[in-house]
Protein backbone atom coordinates (compact mmCIF):
# COMPACT_ATOMS: atom_id res chain seq x y z
CA UNK A 1 0.00 0.00 0.00
CA UNK A 2 2.46 2.39 0.27
CA UNK A 3 4.50 1.50 -2.77
CA UNK A 4 1.34 2.05 -4.19
CA UNK A 5 0.79 5.73 -2.73
CA UNK A 6 4.79 6.10 -3.61
CA UNK A 7 4.66 5.41 -7.13
CA UNK A 8 0.70 7.75 -7.34
CA UNK A 9 2.87 10.41 -5.31
CA UNK A 10 5.78 10.09 -7.75
CA UNK A 11 3.60 9.81 -11.16
CA UNK A 12 1.85 13.64 -9.51
CA UNK A 13 4.80 15.03 -8.81
CA UNK A 14 5.85 13.91 -12.77
CA UNK A 15 1.84 15.39 -13.58
CA UNK A 16 3.08 18.39 -11.81
CA UNK A 17 6.39 19.19 -13.18
CA UNK A 18 5.48 18.55 -17.15
CA UNK A 19 2.41 20.65 -15.88
CA UNK A 20 4.62 23.28 -14.68
CA UNK A 21 7.42 22.95 -17.87
CA UNK A 22 4.21 23.43 -19.77
CA UNK A 23 3.12 26.51 -18.40
CA UNK A 24 6.80 27.82 -18.09
CA UNK A 25 6.72 27.32 -21.98
CA UNK A 26 3.07 28.94 -22.69
CA UNK A 27 4.16 32.37 -20.49
CA UNK A 28 7.53 31.81 -22.30
CA UNK A 29 5.74 32.14 -25.52
CA UNK A 30 3.28 34.61 -24.38
CA UNK A 31 6.16 36.74 -23.69
CA UNK A 32 7.58 35.93 -26.68
CA UNK A 33 4.29 37.35 -28.80
CA UNK A 34 3.91 40.44 -26.48
CA UNK A 35 7.20 41.38 -27.39
CA UNK A 36 6.66 40.79 -31.52
CA UNK A 37 3.14 42.65 -30.88
CA UNK A 38 5.23 45.26 -29.14
CA UNK A 39 8.52 45.48 -31.95
CA UNK A 40 5.38 45.59 -34.73
CA UNK A 41 3.74 48.81 -32.98
CA UNK A 42 7.19 50.40 -32.42
CA UNK A 43 7.42 49.49 -36.17
CA UNK A 44 3.85 51.31 -36.99
CA UNK A 45 4.25 53.93 -34.96
CA UNK A 46 7.63 54.94 -36.85
CA UNK A 47 6.28 54.28 -39.94
CA UNK A 48 3.51 56.76 -39.21
CA UNK A 49 5.59 59.28 -37.64
CA UNK A 50 7.79 59.31 -41.15
CA UNK A 51 4.57 59.53 -43.11
CA UNK A 52 3.20 62.83 -41.16
CA UNK A 53 7.31 64.21 -40.91
CA UNK A 54 6.90 63.67 -44.41
CA UNK A 55 3.47 65.22 -44.96
CA UNK A 56 4.69 68.21 -43.02
CA UNK A 57 7.70 68.44 -44.92
CA UNK A 58 5.61 68.77 -47.85
CA UNK A 59 3.41 71.27 -46.83
CA UNK A 60 6.29 73.30 -45.70
CA UNK A 61 7.77 73.30 -49.28
CA UNK A 62 4.29 74.35 -50.75
CA UNK A 63 3.91 77.10 -48.12
CA UNK A 64 7.38 78.46 -48.99
CA UNK A 65 6.71 78.20 -52.73
CA UNK A 66 3.35 80.21 -52.03
CA UNK A 67 4.74 82.79 -50.07
CA UNK A 68 7.88 82.90 -52.79
CA UNK A 69 4.77 83.51 -55.54
CA UNK A 70 2.66 85.71 -53.29
CA UNK A 71 5.76 87.88 -52.97
CA UNK A 72 7.05 87.86 -57.09
CA UNK A 73 3.13 89.00 -57.39
CA UNK A 74 3.74 91.60 -54.85
CA UNK A 75 7.00 92.79 -56.40
CA UNK A 76 4.64 92.95 -59.95
CA UNK A 77 1.87 95.05 -58.37
CA UNK A 78 4.16 97.39 -56.99
CA UNK A 79 6.19 97.50 -60.48
CA UNK A 80 2.59 98.15 -61.59
CA UNK A 81 1.72 100.96 -59.49
CA UNK A 82 4.90 103.02 -60.07
CA UNK A 83 4.27 102.93 -63.68
CA UNK A 84 1.01 104.10 -63.43
CA UNK A 85 2.20 106.77 -60.86
CA UNK A 86 4.68 108.06 -63.31
CA UNK A 87 1.99 108.03 -66.07
CA UNK A 88 0.13 109.87 -63.64
CA UNK A 89 2.11 112.22 -62.68
CA UNK A 90 3.29 112.92 -66.62
CA UNK A 91 -0.13 113.50 -67.49
CA UNK A 92 -0.81 115.64 -64.88
CA UNK A 93 2.47 117.97 -65.69
CA UNK A 94 0.69 117.93 -69.17
CA UNK A 95 -2.70 118.69 -68.63
CA UNK A 96 -1.16 122.15 -66.21
CA UNK A 97 0.91 122.90 -69.24
CA UNK A 98 -2.74 122.71 -71.18
CA UNK A 99 -3.67 124.77 -68.78
CA UNK A 100 -1.72 127.68 -68.79
CA UNK A 101 -2.09 127.50 -72.63
CA UNK A 102 -5.78 128.06 -72.80
CA UNK A 103 -5.81 130.65 -69.86
CA UNK A 104 -2.89 132.63 -71.85
CA UNK A 105 -5.45 131.90 -75.59
CA UNK A 106 -9.41 132.40 -73.84
CA UNK A 107 -10.76 135.22 -72.47
CA UNK A 108 -14.11 136.39 -70.27
CA UNK A 109 -16.62 133.90 -70.04
CA UNK A 110 -15.22 130.74 -71.95
CA UNK A 111 -11.81 130.79 -69.26
CA UNK A 112 -14.06 131.12 -66.14
CA UNK A 113 -15.99 128.01 -67.19
CA UNK A 114 -12.85 126.40 -68.05
CA UNK A 115 -11.15 127.27 -65.11
CA UNK A 116 -13.55 125.57 -63.15
CA UNK A 117 -13.63 122.61 -65.06
CA UNK A 118 -9.71 122.38 -64.90
CA UNK A 119 -9.87 122.73 -60.69
CA UNK A 120 -12.45 119.93 -60.59
CA UNK A 121 -10.49 117.71 -63.29
CA UNK A 122 -7.21 118.66 -60.52
CA UNK A 123 -8.68 117.78 -57.85
CA UNK A 124 -9.60 114.15 -59.32
CA UNK A 125 -6.23 114.29 -60.62
CA UNK A 126 -4.36 115.04 -56.87
CA UNK A 127 -7.25 112.53 -55.25
CA UNK A 128 -6.25 109.68 -58.03
CA UNK A 129 -2.54 110.15 -56.99
CA UNK A 130 -3.09 109.70 -53.61
CA UNK A 131 -4.97 106.91 -54.18
CA UNK A 132 -2.06 105.62 -55.83
CA UNK A 133 0.24 106.50 -52.95
CA UNK A 134 -1.75 104.92 -50.83
CA UNK A 135 -1.71 101.64 -52.70
CA UNK A 136 1.98 102.26 -53.33
CA UNK A 137 2.62 102.16 -49.30
CA UNK A 138 0.12 99.26 -49.03
CA UNK A 139 2.33 97.32 -51.36
CA UNK A 140 5.68 98.51 -50.03
CA UNK A 141 3.51 97.34 -46.59
CA UNK A 142 3.12 94.11 -47.54
CA UNK A 143 6.35 93.47 -49.47
CA UNK A 144 8.06 94.06 -46.18
CA UNK A 145 5.95 92.05 -44.15
CA UNK A 146 6.58 89.13 -46.99
CA UNK A 147 10.64 89.60 -46.69
CA UNK A 148 10.16 89.23 -42.89
CA UNK A 149 7.86 85.96 -43.52
CA UNK A 150 10.15 84.73 -45.94
CA UNK A 151 13.52 85.31 -43.70
CA UNK A 152 11.65 83.58 -40.75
Amino acid sequence: AQQKIAQQLKQRKEELGKQMQMTRQKVHLQQQMHQQQHKESIQRQKHRFQLHRLKYQEILAQEKEYEKQRYMELAQRHQTAEKQLKQSRSAYIQQKREQRMMKKQKIGHILERKQMQDEQHEKQILQNLEKVQQKLREIEHEKQCLRQQLKQ
